[in-house]
């Protein structure tokens, strides 16, 4: 498997595949129109029998979630208020959206801490938009918020808040105008007593010009502005500020100094380290259960037995990532998954185990795909939901090939993505996904174009093994075209899910439809690594492989004659030409480069949006600096009785 995900492109010496397969004809462009299916009421996924892990009313709700989600960051970037840049200038739209970002990323952290600090539960509370924003996409981060909740158990009281929030914001919205009602006076009262800032997310953004550096004794009294004229601010990339002993913070010594306090935490608490604890195989409710976290806490202490105070360790690891990562693998042997997953939740100073600001920009790309598509659209499913109820059932099928092959890489499309990302904000997902795979599903949205080009390759020829069906109708080919008989026996793949998912509920409609771009490839903006030379390599080939097939059907176009000419292009062109209302949204399935997405937008340094979209089994893909996804195991208990840079470590 692993020499099959790590299969190149053909290139243009080879004869490019054509765009579809000789023993899978695509359907007519205008055919009778078909009955509806008759959808099932349950589904064997894997060993699961009779079940239904998501619903069409549980995909309507979260589209309702997502519109306002898009409205609000509409308004946002539409706005007057917030941070000004150098020389009192408004912020650009892009930049007030990343700034606006990281202030609900400050907002949701002001709750966690304060729900943590005391047996005061969540409750009822309704809370505000901007938080739910933060809360959704750490739910899309399955892994990595189950081990922050599990590294809490120090805290018996507290309740993380989780998917069932976002249904009381979702019930919040009003479905005419997609934001949220003014709360209640009781929900705006509890709020300002939790977190000390106003309810509405706009009247926050317009108020509050900074934050405090929880977390940190030496950090406390450190207010760090949102934006400076020399984008040194806390949401800008340069952030820097003088900090105790000389040390000038950053975000990258702050995440080291979280790393120093935790290490001081589990030597005197037995708490592990993050990104230690829950993988995909491995999902323990408590963290002594945990072999791995156990293994790596007695490695560390061991390694680190010389080391006498917080402050001498993070002096050895020179605060920063590099030399984190050096210890890590003179500590772990060498175990370079194990590094990347430890280092990747300590690269901000915020206690969760990701970065939640680029998570949130992130997903902002996939709504924006269900935006475009109309799905978010008011009423758009009321009249008929036969779409949404496909989805469902193309979901459970996903799931199923998932556990019923070796491949633990698997790419979905639109439809999919979002039957996904509903199932991921149920309190269930964990024990859902164990049950029916064997594994704890991972949703990995941080992931190298090149292999996902490959893994939706992969998916979708085990998916028309599996099911008999094509995985995707919305006309794009694929990236290559292996042999299909050959490709099954590599993954195991039998036809025996044929009966449980029958044709006419797993096919979606003809090319000639616009909702056929739901079977689009969820690539959501694939993270493109512009200066690694593989990368660039794979990149040149599928656009070489892109140029071939045009060349092939221009030939064979000017072979049919020129009154045929313009009927004879391919689905995937005719979109090209505009006979889509969105033919952007059509890039050859991977085939083409994508546009090459900075990771900081503007001059001043905003975060922007990176991440593609992917099922894994825990091995994350990573960035050329070699930090993990977003979407693996994780950190952190919320530095409980955080131990001073100065004092001694416990022995």
């Amino acid at each position: 498997m692993s020499k099959l995900l790590r299969r190149v492109s053909t290139t243009m010496s080879d004869r490019p595949p054509s765009y579809v397969s000789t023993d899978d004809p695509p359907p007519p462009l205008d055919p009778a129109p078909r009955a509806l299916p008759d959808f099932p009421s349950t589904y064997q996924v894997g060993i699961s029998r009779d079940v239904r892990f998501v619903g069409v009313g549980d995909v309507k709700s979260h589209l309702v979630l997502l519109g306002a989600f898009r409205r609000l960051r509409d308004e946002v970037e539409a706005g007057k208020g917030g941070p000004q840049a150098e020389g009192g200038v408004p912020l650009e739209p892009k930049a007030r959206w990343a700034v606006f970002v990281q202030v609900a990323v400050y907002r949701f952290e002001l709750l966690v801490r304060a729900l943590e600090k005391s047996a005061t539960e969540l409750g009822t509370l309704t809370l505000p938009l901007d938080v739910a924003l933060v809360l959704h996409s750490y739910l899309l981060n399955p892994l990595r918020y189950d081990e922050d909740c599990v590294r809490r158990e120090a805290t018996p009281w507290f309740g993380m808040p989780n998917g069932e929030s976002l249904e009381r914001v979702a019930r919040s919205i009003d479905f005419e105008t997609m934001t949220q009602r003014p709360p209640s006076p009781s929900d705006s009262r509890r709020w300002l007593k939790l977190t000390l800032h106003p309810y509405d997310p706009l009247d926050c953004f317009s108020t509050i010009n900074g934050r405090q550096l929880l977390g940190f004794e030496e950090f406390k009294d450190h207010f760090v502005p949102w934006v400076t004229p020399e984008g040194a601010g806390y949401a800008q990339q340069g952030f820097r500020i003088e900090g105790p002993n000389g040390l000038t913070l950053t975000h990258e010594v702050l995440g080291v100094a979280k790393f120093v306090h935790d290490f001081a935490t589990s030597v005197q608490s037995d708490t592990p380290v993050g990104g230690t604890v829950t993988s995909s195989i491995s999902a323990p409710e408590r963290t002594h259960n945990s072999r791995r976290a156990v293994w790596v806490r007695d490695r560390l202490m061991k390694h680190l037995q010389d080391v006498k105070t917080p402050l001498e360790l993070g002096t050895r690891l020179g605060w920063s990532q590099e030399g984190l990562r050096k210890m890590l693998r003179e500590a772990l042997s060498g175990r370079e998954r194990g590094v990347r997953n430890i280092a990747s939740c300590y690269t901000r100073g915020e206690p969760f185990s990701l970065d939640l600001g680029s998570a949130v920009l992130r997903q902002g790309t996939f709504i924006d795909k269900m935006h475009d598509l109309g799905w978010t659209r008011p009423g758009r499913f009321d009249a008929d939901d036969t779409l949404l109820q496909r989805c469902v059932a193309r979901y459970h099928a996903f799931l199923d090939l998932m556990a019923s092959s070796p491949s633990s890489f698997c790419v979905p499309t639109l439809d999919i993505d979002l039957a996904w990302h509903t199932h991921q904000l149920k309190p269930a997902y964990k024990l859902d996904t164990l049950l029916a795979t064997a594994r704890f599903v991972d949703h990995d949205d941080k992931v190298e174009e090149g292999a996902l080009a490959t893994g939706f390759d992969v998916t979708a020829r085990a998916w028309k093994s599996r099911f008999g069906v094509p995985y995707s109708t919305c006309g794009c080919p694929l990236p290559s075209q292996p042999p299909l008989s050959r490709l099954s026996a590599k993954l195991g793949i039998s036809a025996s899910a044929r009966d449980t998912f029958p044709t006419s509920i797993l096919t979606t409609l003809v090319p000639s439809s616009e909702d056929s771009d739901a079977t689009h490839p969820s690539a959501h903006n694939a993270l493109v690594l512009p200066d690694h030379p593989q990368a660039q390599r794979k990149r040149a080939a599928r656009a070489a492989e892109v140029d071939a097939r045009r060349r092939r059907d221009d030939k064979a176009r000017r072979k049919a004659g020129a009154g045929e000419m313009r009927d004879g292009l391919p689905p995937y062109e005719k979109r090209a030409e505009g006979l889509s209302t969105r033919p952007d949204a059509h890039a050859y399935a991977f085939l083409a480069p994508v546009a090459l997405v900075p990771v900081y937008y503007g001059p001043m340094g905003y975060p922007a949006s990176v991440g593609g979209c992917a099922a894994t089994d825990g091995n994350h893909a990573s960035s050329q600096t070699g930090a993990a996804c977003s979407g693996g195991a994780g950190r952190c208990a919320l530095f409980l009785n955080p131990v001073s840079f100065t004092r001694s470590l416990p022995r």
